[in-house]
């Protein structure tokens, strides 16, 4: 099928055949919902070098070029960092740039800088281990830029010859780069329904239909495994206890230009704008996303508050196929914001996802050309498995009558991060772990409740399971919603997480340069917010960067109020760079009082939500 990224025609025909789809099978209640978007569609293009075209693939969110290209000299700028700009002229150039995606910045910043450098276009291949790893692979992702710059990926290879050609002479090239971006275009998500006893409770299902090249393994297979799972179930003549809901979210992995958070645009609009009233009604939210190939174990990534109740189910799960996942399957964190289950946890519908984790196919193929069914026909136990343990679950799911939630875990992980307070909050610390230990307790002792409120051989009295189902994802929501954010490199964290660490930073800076260690001192701070930016870019780069990631903001999609107020490193990085030792130390013990300050706000914070928490599972009735 090609791309299908927001908007496209790409996107509108997958959108198209899994409606007919859903009503071929027998869903009820078919639609396609729709909602707007910056809708992104590559056409074509190509580099030419030296009479050889070059494949390239530009990046979802920016432009392409002039109908009839760009034909300039080409430049390398090494990692995009603005001391490799020093003694070269760019203006109307195209930049060649060479970097470690996950390791040292997203492709944003290098190509916003080259565009306020003046370059005309800007090319990037990948080092590192993280991405496009295998021979000949070219890359796409969402861009996070502004629009009106053409920004393209190029294979490891092609990269490195055209490097040598620059070091050798001066050569000209031509890029030509046709895209079709719609700053008020629309995207879908396809919903339908198997109705079960109790209209007013659902399980959803969920996949996302969009993607980059062919996406097979992201996430088209997820797609298909969700409707067979529903074709089996509506066949079998199953009356299930919840109405599930099947759902192909689109625009997952871009939707908006100009955003830092500017990916699962379809599930953040799918609950926050066309389903709010899904709050309550939803208990649980199944995605299929990604499923890797070569992981040791099949990972079963839950929130924190479905650990128990998975760490029991799994015992008596279908084992997974030995050639796939030798290690059996395994309990791991959820992956945050980089799925869709995210936008549905903050909605306060707890997530889980399966079948990630470290993987060297995702190294070599991930949003690549070579994410294709090629290597999933070698791997039908993977297909079959997948399909087998997502209908085990959803089935098991279905019986109970109430979340399976155990609110001791997320306090328990928030225990574990306070070992590195520093000493000026010792006391407030103190109060926070209490807080966090009677929660865990509380949250501990209402999950057994739950166990035998949910299994069929206790006579329970609850009066009301609706509304203590509903009190219950309450609760789930404040701890995700409200009490869990995010760190700058998109991390879930506890507000206190990122600022302990930006202490951290700090005192191992000022400890470098009290020692008369300048290079140590940076690259320490280089954890601390986004100082890494400040430091290796020019000020209107950094500047940009910062707004992109302003909490004050309430336009950041998922990212809004989620993200703490980023300390101004700009001064900083100026006199780290010009070895002014004396001044940085001042700065950054100012920084310091600064991030403790910052630091007893959200101690504070967190008490008082864990307090308000640990009353409302108190006052359950079961």
């Amino acid at each position: 099928m090609g791309f299908r990224c927001a908007g496209s025609t790409g996107e509108w025909h997958a959108s198209d055949r899994i409606r007919t789809e859903m009503e071929a099978i027998g869903l009820s209640d078919v639609s396609v919902e729709t909602f707007p978007v910056n809708s992104w569609e590559p056409v074509s293009a190509e580099l030419t070098a030296d009479g050889r075209s070059i494949p390239v693939c530009p990046y979802a969110g920016t432009t392409g070029t002039p109908d009839d290209g760009i034909t300039a000299p080409l430049v390398y700028v090494g990692d995009g960092s603005i001391r490799n700009y020093e003694g070269l002229d760019v203006e109307g150039k195209i930049v060649l740039c060479t970097f470690d995606m996950l390791e040292d910045y997203w492709v944003n910043f290098p190509a916003y800088q080259a565009m306020k450098k003046g370059a005309a276009a800007f090319v990037c291949c990948y080092c590192g281990d993280a991405y496009s790893l295998n021979e000949g692979a070219i890359g796409c992702f969402d861009s996070q830029m502004v629009s009106g710059f053409p920004v393209v990926n190029i294979s490891r290879e092609d990269g490195a010859c055209l490097k040598a050609c620059v070091a050798e002479k001066e050569i000209t090239v031509k890029l030509s780069v046709d895209v079709r971006l719609n700053m008020k275009g629309e995207s879908s998500n396809v919903i339908g329904y198997i109705p079960g006893k109790d209209s007013s409770s659902m399980i959803i299902l969920a996949g996302h239909m969009d993607g980059f090249f062919h996406a097979y393994q992201d996430d088209a297979l997820a797609i298909g495994i969700n409707l067979d799972i529903a074709r089996s179930i509506l066949a079998s003549g199953y009356e299930p206890e919840h109405t599930i809901a099947v759902v192909a979210h689109g625009s997952e992995e871009y939707g908006v230009s100009g955003s830092k958070y500017d990916w699962c645009i379809g599930s953040w609009n799918n609950v926050t704008r066309n389903h709010p009233e899904w709050f309550g009604k939803a208990v649980a939210f199944l995605n299929i996303d990604a499923v890797r190939p070569d992981t040791q174990c099949y990972n079963i990534a839950c929130t924190p508050e479905w650990r128990s109740f998975f760490e029991d189910f799994r015992k008596n799960m279908m084992d997974p196929p030995e050639p796939v996942w030798p290690g059996g399957t395994e309990i791991t964190p959820p992956k945050g914001p980089w799925a869709d289950g995210f936008n549905f946890a903050n909605l306060g519908v707890p997530e889980l996802i399966c079948g990630g984790g470290p993987s060297l196919w995702s190294a070599l193929n991930y949003h690549t050309q070579y994410d294709d069914f090629s290597l999933y026909e070698e791997e039908k136990g993977l297909i079959e498995y997948v399909t087998a343990s997502y209908t085990e679950i959803l089935l098991e799911m279905d019986k109970l009558q109430l979340p399976p939630l155990d609110f001791s875990h997320t306090p328990e992980n928030l225990l574990k991060t306070l070992e590195d307070m520093p000493a000026e909050v010792s006391e407030e610390s103190g109060k926070l772990a209490e807080a966090a230990d009677k929660l865990a307790s509380t949250g501990g002792g209402l999950y057994k409740m739950i166990k035998n409120a949910n299994n069929p051989e206790y006579d329970n009295n609850l009066k009301n399971v609706k509304e203590t189902a509903r009190q219950l994802l309450e609760c789930y929501r404040v701890v995700h919603r409200d009490l869990m954010k995010l760190a700058v490199d998109d991390s879930v964290v506890f507000p206190h997480e990122p600022v302990i660490g930006n202490i951290a930073c700090i005192d191992k800076a000022i400890a470098a340069l009290n020692a008369d260690k300048p290079e140590e001192a940076v690259g320490s701070m280089f954890g601390m917010d986004l100082f890494r930016i400040s430091y290796s870019f020019d000020e209107e780069t950094y500047r940009y960067a910062m707004k992109n990631q302003d909490c004050r903001r309430d336009d950041l999609f998922w990212g809004t109020g989620k993200i703490h107020l980023l300390e101004d490193t700009w001064k900083l990085a100026g006199l780290l760079r010009d070895g002014h030792t004396e001044g940085a130390i001042s700065v950054l013990n100012k920084m310091r009082s600064s991030q403790i300050n910052m630091l007893r706000e959200f101690i504070e914070y967190e008490i008082s939500l864990m307090t308000e928490l640990e009353r409302k599972l108190q006052e359950m009735d079961l």
